[in-house]
């Protein structure tokens, strides 16, 4: 018998060491030196119910400059973005925003064996820190892409920046790092599943952070934990259902409800970004509520399946909004007539998406919203009449 053949070699990093352009690397903390971080040590955002005791805030020595604050923030994403040109370090600008990738970012560690520290730095600083510390590097981990900006507040400490600013700078990361991974993949000359989607940057990216003050004074770096609050560090989330109901929908066994999964896949999407695809799946998921409810309220008064076809050829969502909810629902309700405008608002903005090339901004991320949630109330409207029907 043949023996099996291993046909995997080892392979060690290959990280460039060409010259960087210096004018980039001047600007951001972050690419100019390394930062020592503390795997263990990180900034939670609390829950809402809880109250800042000034004697734990971080950051006391730095001061304002000029009344103001300015927060350097870098994004670890789990995957490498593209060479631009040729060049691993570049910088893009994502609305009024600049942003600085680089590509050769590592986590150093030294031989003085401090517990649970390590070096974060650019691979061509390594030499600096062995010169700064005197001690020898022992092991580097290339960290795949940073993602580096700034933002700037004029709170009274750097602490009071952190509680009321730090949702919103997550929330514009959350918006523009995945539209910027967007931007790329449309400018591939072909698409390539070496560069992944990154969405929900909040929970899937470490976020290291610090302030600079008068002076250019710069604080210690810390890794951020924004979503504390709405998502654990231990998961609460619970499944009830047996184990064979997730092996029978992964082997396709499940009679599988179209609208709960695709309105499920566009609620996923609205929180993490994706906001024109959101939006387009939500009016999907409404539409096939609203057809399904439709066939069966007709096929309950006779719809022979011969005669099915004819029925639903050429009907819009429009029509399913517009005419056919007034015999799906209460259209007297004011909620329900509010719930019914809602959807209509959204699909309006789907056409824009669809046929207009309509790029989502401002307002347009509350009608999505507003949108999934109109759907949920459809669907919670239907199964109540169902239950009605069936003497539950």
């Amino acid at each position: 018998m043949e023996s099996s053949k291993f046909n995997y070699v080892p392979m060690k990093a290959i990280i460039p060491d060409k010259r960087v352009d210096e004018g980039l690397f001047s600007r951001y903390v972050f690419l100019a030196s390394a930062v020592l971080l503390q795997r263990d040590h990180m900034l939670g955002q609390g829950v809402s119910t809880m109250s800042r005791d000034p004697s734990l805030d971080v950051w006391k020595e730095i001061e304002p400059n000029g009344g103001k604050f300015v927060f350097e923030i870098a994004v670890r994403l789990p995957l490498f973005l593209p060479k631009l040109k040729g060049e691993d370090e570049y910088v893009l600008r994502i609305g009024d925003r600049e942003y600085a990738v680089s590509n050769r970012h590592c986590e150093i560690v030294l031989d003085n064996n401090i517990e649970n520290t390590y070096w974060l730095g650019h691979y061509l600083v390594t030499k600096g820190i062995t010169d700064k510390t005197g001690n020898k590097v022992i092991q580097f981990i290339v960290t795949k892409s940073l993602v580096i900006t700034k933002f700037e507040s004029n709170r009274s400490t750097a602490s009071e920046c952190i509680e009321m600013d730090l949702k919103s700078w997550i929330e514009t990361l959350n918006r523009d790092i995945p539209n910027m991974i967007q931007g790329m993949r449309y400018n591939l000359s072909r698409d390539s599943y070496d560069l992944l989607e990154c969405n929900d940057i909040g929970r899937l990216c470490p976020v290291h952070i610090l302030c600079i003050g008068r002076d250019r004074t710069i604080s210690n770096a810390l890794t951020v934990i924004s979503h504390l609050d709405a998502c654990p560090m231990q998961s609460f989330t619970r499944l009830d259902c047996e184990a064979d109901s997730i092996e029978d929908f992964c082997s396709g066994k499940t009679d599988i409800d179209y609208c709960r999964l695709v309105l499920g896949k566009a609620t996923y999407l609205h929180h993490t970004g994706e906001q024109s695809i959101s939006c387009i799946l939500a009016c999907t998921a409404c539409e096939t509520l609203l057809t399904e409810w439709l066939r069966d309220i007709l096929r309950n008064n006779g719809l022979s399946n011969k005669k099915e076809g004819d029925a639903f050829n050429d009907l819009r969502f429009s029509q399913l909004l517009n005419l056919i909810a007034y015999f799906l629902i209460d259209m007297k309700d004011p909620e329900l007539k509010n719930t019914i405008d809602a959807v209509n608002t959204m699909r309006k903005l789907r056409n824009k998406i669809v046929h207009e090339n309509k790029r989502i901004a401002g307002q347009d991320i509350q009608v999505i919203a507003r949108g999934i949630e109109a759907v949920n109330n459809l669907i919670a409207v239907r199964k109540k009449q169902e239950n009605m029907g069936t003497g539950e």
